[in-house]
């Protein structure tokens, strides 16, 4: 299946068009967090190998200016309001990106101690 989803076309960041399109009619369906929809259940409409492929397609659209919220446990939604969950959302996102950031400064401290001046590339 990688193969023949190579072959179709592709946005130029690796996502495809026609996954795109749908995922967006998809999530125009599910509006409220109350009528979440989990990834994998997207995965499986779409025909993606994974959730990770979802959460690719998300990304994407989340770049565009598409407010997908979307919280662990929950799914995915589109939001009928600026509300408390979309808050909690875009929290988490944040949370999220100060976490990987704390990571990358521990690995970058963690090789700075092995092997002392960082080498520029």
């Amino acid at each position: 299946m990688r193969t023949e989803r190579r072959k179709r076309k592709r946005f130029g960041d690796g996502v495809n068009n026609t996954e795109y399109l749908l995922l967006r009619k998809l999530l125009k369906d599910h509006v409220g967090k109350e009528n979440a929809i989990a990834g994998d259940e997207l995965a499986r409409y779409l025909g993606l190998a994974s959730t990770r492929d979802v959460r690719l397609l998300v990304e994407k659209m989340r770049r565009d200016h598409e407010p997908i919220m979307s919280l662990p446990g929950v799914g995915y939604w589109s939001p009928k309001e600026w509300g408390e969950d979309e808050s909690h959302c875009i929290r988490s996102l944040r949370d999220m990106g100060k976490k990987f950031f704390r990571d990358a400064e521990c690995v970058e401290k963690g090789l700075l101690d092995l092997y002392g001046e960082a080498k520029l590339f």
